[in-house]
This record gives C-alpha cells, structure tokens and sequence, in this order.
C-alpha cells in the first residue's frame, strides 16, 4: 500500500505470543516460546483492549518485558503485540552489522566499492576476464582464450596443457609425448617423439605445437631449442637443433654432418625409427 511520508525500508516484523492478563503491569514478550528483545518500545506496536497504545507514555520496554504504565486486570485483552525490529531512518545499518549471511549470494558488488589500497586475502580461487573459478585448490583462474591486455605490465594469461607432436604425412608413431606451459605470451614446452615408419611425413619439421608462434621478423630472429637426445637420426651428425618458425606452429630442424663453422638448414633427420627428446620456450602471438 502506499505510504505518507517516507517508506519503512527494513524490519525483523516479529508477533509475540499470546499474553494472558492478570493483576500486574509486567509481562513477558516471547516469540515461539523464545524471549525477545525490542530495541527501544518505538519498535514495538501494541494494542490493548482494541485500542493501539503509544510508546513510552503508555508502556515501556525493558529487557524482554513490557511495562504498562498501569496495572492491568483480567479482564483486559492484549490484542497483540508486533516487534517491529530496527527501521531504518537513511537505510544505513550499524557499522560493523552487516555480516556474510546478510549479503545475497549472487550480489553484485562494484570493484570501486572495495578497499583500493592495503592488503586482500582470497581462501580459494578467483576468476578473471569472465573465468569461472576454480572448484578446487587456490589461485587465480584465467579465460579458456586470452584476452590481451595492452598493458606490457599487466599478466593477462595462464594455462597448462598436453599438445602432440607430428611430422605429418602418414607417419606412424611408437609413442609421442608433449607438455607446455603458457604464462602471459611465454610458452615453454617438452616434446618426445619416437617415429615407427616415416612414410610420407616429414624429414625436417615437427608441427604439432600448442600456440602460434610470433612473427618476430627476420630470419635470423627465429626462436630457438633445443634437443636433449636423438637417436636413429635418418642421417649421421654431430650437431642437431631446430627453430620455431614465425607465425607458426612448426619446428624446423638443423644441423650438421662435420665440422664446419656454419649448421644446415632443413636437415633430414626423420626416418623410421627416429627418436628425439627436445624443449623450447617462444613467445606466442596472442
């Protein structure tokens, strides 16, 4: 219903029990057999013999009792007594007043409403740009897709993952193994790739990885790994490496034969049987 005046905004409206009269002026105020305590006798909206009383001329309250201002008998009827709770004159609670429970669990809270400055502690995960948040552990959950912040200070990307090496083609594969880590555009992987038959995959690329690569430029900017192991090499060498190419998700691999003072490009390696243990770290492209 509409309201003269200003709008009670909030209020624990609580009906006490049933109170039988007798010869006194005091009497308990219980909601389900429960005491209760009013906050002032403001709070409260009594009616007695049919009539609504007005607060601290006609009744106090103190503690969970009510005090009339005189004695009543039996034969009076206490209609009802509403305890109204606290309302609120500007809709401001008491500091220190607002708990947890009280906040819905779906609010909305302005990041310009917490404190800027200081020290804030988080107990599991959070999300950002959009991440639903962990279910476990603690930490900070990343978008499945980065999205790139402009700022060169600023981590905008995390993940872990699994990814396949390949040389393509028809290749078989005794086994095939590869990890990588991808923090803000840096991504550091490990490969190992045990070849069974070459048919017609490649004899010098890998492909297979995670992100695409950065075009840096020039040729002689190519990011660069390294090889840990390799055996069954398709041809003999002394030196072997391989580069991420730009804009790629290729390894290109070189070496050399003999001794010589500059490596060869695209050296085939692959054929069947060929095994190589390799990581790299390169900068991706988003």
């Amino acid at each position: 219903m509409p309201y003269i005046g200003k709008t009670p905004l909030t209020g624990a409206y609580q009906l006490c029990d049933t109170i039988t009269t007798s010869a006194t002026a005091t009497y308990n105020l219980t909601v389900g057999s429960s005491p209760v305590i009013p906050g002032a006798a403001q709070n409260c909206i009594v009616s007695l013999n049919g009539v609504v009383q007005a607060p601290v001329s006609a009744y106090t309250v103190s503690g969970s009792t009510i005090v009339f201002s005189s004695t009543l008998s039996a034969t009076d009827v206490i209609d009802f007594i509403l305890i109204l709770g606290n309302v609120f004159d500007i809709g401001k609670p008491t500091d220190g007043s607002v708990t947890n429970a009280s906040v819905a669990s779906n609010a909305a809270i302005a990041l310009s409403k917490l404190a800027t400055t200081g020290t804030m502690t988080f107990a599991s995960t959070i999300g950002v740009g959009g991440a639903t948040p962990a279910a476990s552990g603690a930490g900070i959950t990343f978008p499945a897709s980065a999205s790139a912040s402009t700022n060169a200070n600023t981590l905008d990307d995390y993940e872990e993952g699994t990814w396949t090496p390949s040389i393509g083609g028809t290749a078989t594969y005794t086994s095939r193994y590869g990890r990588y880590v991808k923090i803000g555009k840096m991504v550091s992987v490990q490969f190992a790739i045990v070849v069974n038959t070459l048919g017609t995959g490649s004899v010098e690329l890998m492909e297979g990885l995670p992100f695409t690569s950065e075009n840096i430029g020039a040729l002689y900017a190519q990011q660069t790994g390294c090889v840990s192991y390799f055996g069954s090499l398709a041809v003999n060498t002394i030196f072997i490496a391989f580069y991420i190419q730009n804009n790629n998700t290729n390894m290109y691999f070189v070496g050399k034969a003999t001794s010589g003072a500059t490596c060869d490009n695209g050296i085939d390696i692959f054929g069947n049987g060929t095994e190589i243990y390799g990581s790299a770290t390169y900068m991706a492209s988003a």
